[in-house]
């Protein structure tokens, strides 16, 4: 399944196969207030809820609840 972008700001493609669920979500810089510099860490997570299971994930844990940044992961960017 592919999405268009949203006013142009973002899109998101999902994949599903046997035991296992992919995505891919482009946004862009300006959201964020502009590109990283060279060797900047940013924090961010990555979260997903299925309701009918009641199933939590997160790329970073959180213990909890989704919105705990001091638990998010780190990303570094390298040029």
């Amino acid at each position: 399944m592919r999405a268009k972008p949203v006013l142009g700001y973002w899109s998101l493609s999902q994949s599903l196969v046997v035991n296992s669920w992919a995505v891919e979500l482009m946004l862009p810089y300006a959201m964020f207030g502009g590109p990283p510099k060279t060797g900047e860490t940013w924090r961010m997570n990555f979260c997903r809820e299925r309701t009918p299971v009641r199933e939590l994930s997160a790329w970073s844990v959180t213990f909890g609840w989704f919105l705990n940044p001091e638990r998010f992961g780190k990303v570094k960017f390298v040029h």
